[in-house]
């Protein structure tokens, strides 16, 4: 699974999403979307245009399944009731995939003690964020496929993925430049006819 806010979903989160699907052997991954930022600024763009977008930029990727689970939630949805609901557990757990500067703050996650019971992370190393708290909270492990045998554990992937940054495109939006080279066609195609990102 890799859950964002994805305002809006670019070539970065694809490309992570299909690394992390054949290092775990062409597992599908969803692609959740998160309706409200709880520890960011709030999107620009709506959660229906986003979720437009994730489902453009998924079409035609067999691998990547758009996820409306928390969309269709409400605002009250946080990481720990999906994963619960999903019925992740110590045994059979659910797999998210996240940079390792958004895992530097899952101490501050809700439910952060029980996610580690029920959750293991295929982790990207991008900023070589200092991980010590959750070296001391979670097993790091040598092969991404032991993520499958159990929850509470780690594995760090050095595979590169591309410097994008939504922030970045937003801005560029707002100068009257819609990416081609970071977006999805018909993402970008959308981003125009909506006026998304727009000053």
């Amino acid at each position: 699974m890799l859950g964002g806010t994805f305002d809006p979903i670019h070539q970065g989160h694809i490309a992570t999403a299909k690394i992390a699907s054949k290092a775990l052997g062409n597992l599908p991954v969803a692609m959740m979307l998160a309706p409200y930022a709880r520890l960011r600024n709030p999107a620009q763009a709506t959660k229906e245009q986003r979720w437009q977008m994730v489902v453009l930029a998924c079409q035609n990727e067999d691998m990547l399944l758009p996820d409306s689970s928390e969309l269709q939630a409400g605002e009250t949805t946080r990481t720990i009731d999906t994963v619960t609901q999903l019925g992740g557990s110590q045994n059979n757990p659910i797999i998210w995939i996240l940079s390792d500067d958004a895992a530097r703050r899952l101490p501050q996650w809700v439910g952060y003690e029980d996610l580690r019971q029920r959750t293991s992370f295929f982790m990207f190393d991008r900023i070589g964020a200092d991980l010590t708290r959750l070296r001391e909270d979670f097993e790091f492990v040598s092969q991404p496929r032991d993520l499958m045998r159990r929850a509470g554990c780690i594995y760090i992937s050095n595979e590169s993925t591309p410097a994008v940054s939504a922030t970045e495109i937003r801005h560029q939006c707002a100068r009257g430049i819609v990416p081609t080279q970071w977006l999805h066609e018909d993402v970008r195609r959308f981003i125009i006819r909506q006026n998304l990102y727009v000053l």
